[in-house]
């Protein structure tokens, strides 16, 4: 039997905390947590059936994406892998990313998951991981700022003009984590629409309750929080079109990236959009596409499902800023 590194993480990993990732409120540290364990927990009932197909999917295409990194790499070169939005790796080949590279950094806003899946892998691997407890897009101490003006504000109207404000003034190019590296290979898998929609799923409802009004991020629930919405809205955009900038400084010019996100999820019988066609134009302005995009569904549970869309890429000479 391989002994397992369940009982060695701290003396065998590498692990730090990014100032992106420091100072959240107790309520976003819940979100990145609740979420990561409804992830890697809750739905993992359904992993035999309504999300075997997705399993198979997401780790043939990202090992695929992985060899051609490895292939790509010159010769005495460390070959490395950086995992963006680690979680508890129930969609990634872990083990098999760890034992190819040379050094595999894992990044995530709550890392406890992460380290649930790190304590399973055989003991002699740990070595060769890194894990950051960091936020990827560095956004989320805005958001977090800007829905805590709700325990600020006189009134509804003022916490969403606040709130509207501090969401307008985020400087993505700015805010966004470094790892003071390049990469072989860079993962981001089921990532760029949460990089958003995590914190305002969150934190947008608790602060409206504080002023007895319900709230929707992509509809205006009256007058006084359409600038609120707009805000959100246009970061909806900007934050996942900054991702794919952020991935092509991320990886090394001979290197390659594995991209899936959501396209369309269907919520309450409908269909609705995830990611807008911003995002596909600077996939084309950054990146080579190595193949076809890989499309399938996938379905959290029997009522929640998700079309992704997964992109083997490989970038282009120049670095757009």
């Amino acid at each position: 039997m391989v002994a397992s590194g369940k009982n060695n993480l701290d003396n065998l990993l590498s692990n730090r905390v990014d100032p992106s990732a420091g100072d959240f409120s107790e309520a976003l540290d819940a979100a990145y947590r609740d979420m990561n364990i409804t992830i890697a927990t809750s739905r993992a009932h359904y992993a035999h059936n309504l999300q075997a197909d997705h399993l198979d999917y997401s780790h043939e295409d990202i090992y695929a994406t992985a060899q051609e990194a490895l292939t790509r790499a010159i010769a005495d070169e460390e070959r490395t892998a950086l995992i963006l939005g680690a979680g508890g790796c129930g969609d990634i080949p872990l083990a098999d990313i760890v034992s190819e590279f040379d050094k595999t950094v894992l990044v995530d806003t709550d890392t406890s998951q992460t380290e649930c899946a790190l304590g399973a892998l055989p003991f002699a691997m740990l070595g060769k991981i890194s894990l950051i407890k960091a936020d990827v897009a560095g956004v989320a101490k805005g958001f977090d700022r800007a829905f805590g003006q709700a325990f600020t504000a006189k009134n509804y109207k003022q916490y969403t003009q606040r709130a509207a404000e501090i969401l307008r003034g985020i400087d993505i190019t700015k805010s966004r984590f470094d790892p003071g590296q390049k990469y072989s290979f860079v993962c981001s898998h089921l990532l760029a629409t949460q990089l958003v929609n995590i914190p305002i799923m969150y934190l947008g409802p608790v602060s409206a309750e504080r002023f007895n009004r319900s709230f929707d991020p992509f509809t205006p629930s009256g007058a006084d929080d359409v600038e609120l919405v707009e805000a959100i809205r246009q970061q909806l955009v900007d934050i996942p079109t900054g991702h794919i900038d952020h991935l092509r400084h991320l990886v090394k010019d001979n290197g390659t990236v594995h991209f899936a996100d959501t396209l369309t999820a269907r919520v309450g019988g409908r269909w609705l959009r995830a990611l807008t066609s911003d995002v596909f134009t600077r996939i084309d302005t950054n990146f080579d596409r190595l193949r076809g995009a890989t499309t399938w569904e996938f379905w959290a549970d029997p009522e929640l499902g998700y079309q992704v869309g997964s992109f083997a890429l490989a970038p282009k000479d120049k670095v757009v800023s």
